[in-house]
């Protein structure tokens, strides 16, 4: 039987980024017939264009009451009507070739919806069936190409994350002004970095010093603990283990460090045909209860055509033979990605 501990430490430095996202900009536009636009330019102009000199104040007044009211009744029948909508940025992919497929399929809807036919809603599904197949195709060389760029491991993962994965929207709290909820964030999370610098100087006030404070750069020098022992040896491995846990938390109270409970795993593995399994209880590290998880079953059994055994065999007899053929683990590794990224984005 063997028994392993393994922890996470990490020093509490809290920071934070706030992104915003900005909405889309709108844009608004004007419709109206040519007629009446030819009309208001006029009353615009006689209204707001230069008088003639010789013209006498009575008559100015009345010309100005003639044209204003000529604009009321036009704004009363035929009024501007005003239309709204998102600025978007434009697809990569997109085309003249696409712009020209959209506009005759707005053309056709238009003409579908006037007269109701039959035949004028099979024009308007072909073309519309025809606007997909362009978006398609060129959305597919646009990935392609760009697949074909980015090469390398880190570039190439990043750029399919890139076209797979949404970025989330951002969900502020309820604020009435942008500088009052900066306020917020600044003043919370000044308070949790006090009350951690606290508890820190209360953990390092209770313990004596007994060596000098650690000066390296990572927590790579804590090795996991193995301990092998009997089915009657259970409860002394438990007290030497959570004594050794105990002084590496003591270690990290030292040096203003926190012992993560929640991220610190002991796991229990015993043989199958154990005829006495140990119990999985808990830890004590200095008064805090670490959970034992329970032995991981290894039979096959437990997994059935899931098992690691079962389906590695025939993972590997589905890949071609250039691939099972590599000669070293280099070359396997760029042929099988490779494969993927053709079975993934091939027609």
């Amino acid at each position: 039987m063997e028994l392993s501990w393994r922890s996470i430490s990490a020093s509490f430095c809290p920071s934070s980024i706030v992104e915003w996202h900005k909405k889309y900009p709108v844009a608004s536009v004007q419709a109206g017939d040519n007629s009446t636009s030819k009309l208001r330019r006029l009353l615009h102009h006689r209204q707001h264009g230069q008088w003639n000199p010789d013209q006498s104040l009575a008559l100015r007044f009345h010309l100005l009451l003639h044209h204003t009211g000529l604009a009321t009744v036009l704004d009363a029948h035929a009024p501007m009507v005003y239309r709204s909508f998102a600025v978007r940025p434009d697809n990569p992919w997109c085309s003249e070739e696409i712009l020209a497929a959209r506009r005759r399929l707005r053309r056709l809807e238009r003409l579908w919806r006037r007269t109701g036919l039959h035949v004028h809603y099979e024009m308007f599904n072909d073309a519309c069936l025809s606007r997909n197949k362009l978006i398609h195709e060129a959305k597919s060389t646009f990935l392609v190409s760009r697949i074909n760029e980015n090469l390398e491991k880190k570039s190439l993962f990043k750029v399919v994350d890139s076209f797979l994965i949404k970025k989330p929207q951002l969900a502020l709290p309820n604020h009435d002004s942008l500088p009052e909820l900066a306020e917020r964030f600044s003043a919370f999370f000044t308070e949790k970095v006090n009350n951690i610098r606290v508890a820190l100087e209360v953990l390092a006030c209770n313990v004596v010093r007994d060596f000098a404070p650690y000066r390296g750069n990572s927590f790579s020098v804590f090795k996991p603990l193995y301990q092998s022992f009997r089915a009657n040896e259970q409860n002394a491995v438990y007290s030497t283990l959570s004594a050794a846990i105990s002084e590496i938390k003591c270690w990290l109270s030292q040096n203003f460090l926190k012992l993560n409970e929640e991220k610190t795993d002991v796991i229990l593995l015993s043989s199958a045909s154990s005829k006495h399994p140990p119990e999985g209880t808990s830890l004590d590290v200095g008064g805090a209860l670490v959970p034992i998880s329970d032995g991981v079953p290894s039979r096959l059994k437990s997994y059935g055509n899931r098992a690691f055994s079962v389906f590695a065999p025939r993972l590997w007899n589905s890949l071609p033979l250039s691939i099972r053929s590599a000669q070293s683990l280099g070359q396997f590794r760029s042929l099988l990605k490779t494969h993927l990224f053709s079975t993934a984005f091939s027609n």
